[in-house]
Formats: C-alpha cells, structure tokens, sequence
C-alpha cells in the first residue's frame, strides 16, 4: 500500500511539471522600451491639447454672459481706423483773383474746393488741388505744372464737370473733376489771359493779348481739338458776357451813370444788383491829402436815389497802400483790406474783413487776419453762397459770410 501511495504521487508531480512545461511553450506578448517612449512622445501631447481645449471651452462658456429671459446679447463692433492725414505740402498760389471753385467732387452734396497750390520749387511747381468742403483734407492733387511766381497766364476754370488749368508754358491741362486725372493737354502757346466756358457744353473760349494771341479761339476739351468759337459768343477783357453768376454772388454789371449818380469826389469801380438796391463798389477822393478809401454807394433800384454812402473801412482803421477788394456775398457787402498801425505807412497791420448789409449799409461784423509785419500780400477775395474766400501771402482762409467766423486757415495743405 504504501508503494502504490509513493508511485501515486511521482505521476501527480510529473503531470503538474508537464502542465508548466506547456505554459512555457506558449509565446509572450513583449513591448519594447522605444515603442513606450514613442507613444509617450506623441499621445502625450495630443492628451494635453484634447484636455486644454475643453478646459478653454468651459471657461469661454462660465465667462460669456448668458441670453437670460428678455434680455438679448449685443455686439458691439470694433471702431472704424482713422484715416490717415493727408499732407501734400503745398501753399496757395500767389496771384490776384486766384481764389477756390466750388463745386461737389466726392459726391457728398457738399461744395468742395478746387484752385491753384504752389510748390515753391524751379520747375513743375503749379498743382491743382481738390479738397474737401467739410474737412478741408485733400481729395486728390493733380501736376506738377510749369509754374512761375505771380503768372498772369495762370488760372483755373470749371467747364461743364472738368477742371481747366493754365499754366505758363502755356499749355491747357484739362482734369477729371472727380478723380484729379489729367485727361489731356492742349498746346496755347500765347498763354491764356482769360477764358470763359459757352454754358452747357465741353467748349473753352480763350483769349490773350500777348504775343501769338489771335483774339478768341475755341477748344473742344472732349477732344483737344480747335473748334469754331460758338455764335453769339465772346470772350474779350472786360466783357459782360464773361462773368460768371454764382449762387449767392451777384455778377459785377456798368453803372448807368445818368441814372445812379455817384456823389462828388467818388470814383466808381464796379457795381452790383442786389436786394432791390444797386451798390456800387467806388473810391473815395479825401479832402485832407492825395490818398482815397474805401467807399460804397447804395442806390434803391426803382426810385435811383441814393439809400447809403459811408467809407467801406472799420471805424479808426487807416487803410494801407496794399490793394483792396470788395464784393457782395450773401447780401452783404464784403471789405477786404490791409490797416496801418497807429497810422504810421512803414508798419502793416492786420488784414480786416468788414462786412455791411446791402440794403441798409449797417454793419454786420468785423474779422482781423493775421500779417507779417513786412512782406504781407493781400492776394485775392472770392465768395459763394455760405463761403468767403480771402487769400493772403499764400494761405487761403474760408470764413461764414454771415457771421465773420474763420472756417479754416490752409497756410501748407
């Protein structure tokens, strides 16, 4: 029995070795120690990402205000850039009667400025400047010309929606009004004078007394070709039919002189119809020396007698010997001239700019220009309806007809 027993477990332990011995037989699953650092290099990363975005996501979401019952989230958009300040570095021309077109150019309804700038170098120092009616910025800046200091062949016109300019070589530059694009430019070798537009058409009259001028000739600016100068039309110095009306701006007219006599000792230089009365812009004779002042004389229209008469000039000012001009603006009668200090002809003062009303003679107000004490230069006066123009040394400066107030001062633009 008890060799059975000791035989019975010799045959337990040899089936158990043989059962481990076939386990050992079976392969093993091995990963080896760069595959783990690879997972870790990659899976790592994409775990951080996964995690940090929702984390992002909660965060965006705890921190955005919610749309509770009636009440709606508004957004509010970012403020528009500021546009850039243009400059262009140029003043305003140097020449009598050179004073700005009003005329829409962006298409805002509001008149903006066209005119002659000043470059100050030798040669190609002439532009022609747009700039904004409400801004005073630049819109566009076309040339530069030929230009010369003071050139009385130098001008700017507005013909039928196209910018005209002069310059003194002698050529006509015709420019798109609302891009500044120079469309062509006509050769006028003689230089032009004066010019006049025949209304409603694409026709420039021009005319010179210099050398080469053959009295008036036409061009077709659509084309830079010379044309017939229309019938009926002329565009001679001092001519009647070349003035222009512009809204707000009674055109100069002759004075019937047997009908609206002028008082003795004043010379009249040019008048106006305006608000039932006919002012005549004159000079008056002074009765203690040779000099003269500025003077003006009103007329009612349908009797001729005299309504006013008095000196043009603040009370106290003693005008200088440095030009003068005078217009109608708005129904007033406008004064531009330069004062002396403390009556003393070596020293200049302000430039003043007096204002009357037409039909009464009152005064309405009166503005102070700054000058240099030497070399001041009252350059030109112009007006539109709600605009007055004063052009002094080379700055223009826009002032409300109405109350005298300074709009802006362009002294480099």
């Amino acid at each position: 029995m008890g060799e059975k027993n000791e035989l019975r477990k010799i045959h337990e332990r040899i089936a158990t070795l043989e059962g481990q011995l076939h386990e050992l037989d079976k392969p093993a699953l091995h990963t080896p120690a760069w595959a783990w650092v690879f997972l870790g290099l990659v899976l790592g990363p994409m775990g951080a990402i996964v995690i940090g975005a929702f984390a992002f996501t909660i965060w965006i979401y705890a921190a955005s205000p919610f749309e509770e019952a009636g009440h709606e989230t508004e957004f509010t958009p970012p403020p528009p850039p500021q546009k850039a300040h243009r400059v262009l570095g140029v003043r305003w021309y140097p020449q009598p009667d050179v004073t700005p077109i009003t005329t829409d150019v962006n298409g805002d309804g509001q008149d903006d400025l066209v005119g002659l700038a000043w470059g100050q170098s030798i040669e190609k120092s002439l532009h022609v400047v747009a700039l904004d009616g409400k801004t005073f910025e630049p819109i566009w800046d076309a040339g530069g010309f030929r230009g010369t200091w003071h050139s009385d062949i130098t001008h700017v016109y507005l013909v039928n929606d196209r910018v005209v300019a002069t310059d003194t070589a002698g050529d006509i530059h015709v420019i798109e009004k609302t891009t500044g694009k120079e469309e062509r430019t006509i050769a006028y070798p003689a230089g032009v004078e004066i010019a006049c537009d025949a209304p409603k058409s694409d026709v420039l009259l021009v005319s010179s007394r210099r050398w080469g001028g053959h009295g008036v000739e036409a061009f077709d600016l659509s084309t830079g070709l010379a044309v017939a100068v229309p019938s009926g039309r002329t565009c001679a110095f001092h001519d009647d039919a070349a003035q222009k009306v512009i809204p707000g701006v009674p055109a100069p007219k002759a004075l019937d002189e047997k009908r609206f006599k002028a008082p003795k000792d004043v010379f009249v230089l040019s008048a106006f119809d305006a608000d039932a009365v006919t002012f005549a812009s004159s000079r008056h004779q002074l009765s203690n020396g040779p000099d003269n002042e500025a003077y003006g004389v009103a007329w009612d229209t349908k009797t001729a007698k005299i309504a006013w008469q008095h000196s043009l000039m603040d009370t106290g000012d003693v005008e200088h010997e440095n030009g003068r001009h005078t217009l109608v603006v708005d129904g007033n009668v406008i004064t531009v001239y330069q004062a002396e200090i403390e009556k003393n002809p070596a020293r200049k003062g302000p430039f003043r700019v007096v204002a009357w009303n037409v039909a009464t003679g009152e005064k309405q107000w009166s503005t102070a220009l700054p000058s240099s004490a030497e070399g001041s230069w009252l350059g030109a006066v112009g007006g539109a309806s709600g605009r007055l123009f004063v052009v002094t040394d080379q700055g223009l400066h826009v002032l409300d007809p109405q109350s005298g107030a300074v709009l802006t001062t362009l002294e480099r633009f």
